[in-house]
């Protein structure tokens, strides 16, 4: 289906857009509750999940040789899960 150029400047039959990479799925929550400690002065605390279910978000295929070893594999991935704690005082 896929063979190397051999004459410059020319790009093949296939159509274009025919290659596409791994859909991305990702969860955030974010949760917050306020103390109230006298009658002007407060207290936040705040967490944030980023990709909450830790799910694996993988780069797209190499596509930039048909004769690279690599060709259509997916070699890497991003997106581990983070989590954010945060406290604020108003007054």
């Amino acid at each position: 289906a896929f063979a190397p150029v051999t004459a410059a400047a020319t790009f093949g039959s296939s159509g274009r857009n025919i290659l596409s990479g791994p859909g991305v799925w990702n969860t955030d929550m974010s949760i917050s509750r306020t103390f109230p400690i006298r009658e002007n002065l407060k207290f936040e605390f705040r967490t944030e999940f980023y990709n909450l279910p830790n799910t694996s978000h993988f780069n797209n295929p190499d596509v930039a040789s048909v004769s690279d070893s690599n060709f259509m594999q997916i070699t890497s991935s991003y997106g581990e899960r983070n989590i954010r704690f945060a406290g604020r005082f108003s007054w």
